[in-house]
């Protein structure tokens, strides 16, 4: 289950600090199915970036199977990446020096299953 309590980021602008999370608090129970949706700089990124502890948070705490994921430090939330979480980006983030299938099996042969 992933629960989030009173998540909050902001970025500072030319104009001032903008609030990008504003308190977010929600739910997700296991094996439930979630979109996150909106217009472009909306903030979908930004949440999904602090949420896999790509991007600390201003406030608030995140908890994943009972984890509380923003109180680990930077290297458990490395560890915890490596096997509790997955990214797909918009584009592509592979070695050019590898092929296709060596891209992919990296994470697994980094984790040792292979």
């Amino acid at each position: 289950m992933l629960r989030v309590e009173g998540l909050r980021k902001g970025f500072p602008t030319p104009q001032g600090r903008l609030e990008v999370l504003r308190g977010l608090s929600c739910r997700v129970a296991g094996g439930e199915f979630v979109a996150v949706v909106g217009e472009s700089g909306s903030g979908k990124s930004t949440l999904l970036q602090v949420l896999g502890t790509l991007e600390p948070p201003d406030a608030g705490e995140a908890f994943l199977e009972g984890t509380a994921l923003f109180a680990l430090s930077p290297s458990e939330q490395a560890r915890f990446r490596n096997r509790m979480l997955g990214f797909v980006y918009q584009a592509h983030h592979l070695i050019p020096e590898l092929t296709a299938l060596e891209n992919v099996m990296l994470p697994l042969q980094i984790r040792g299953a292979m």
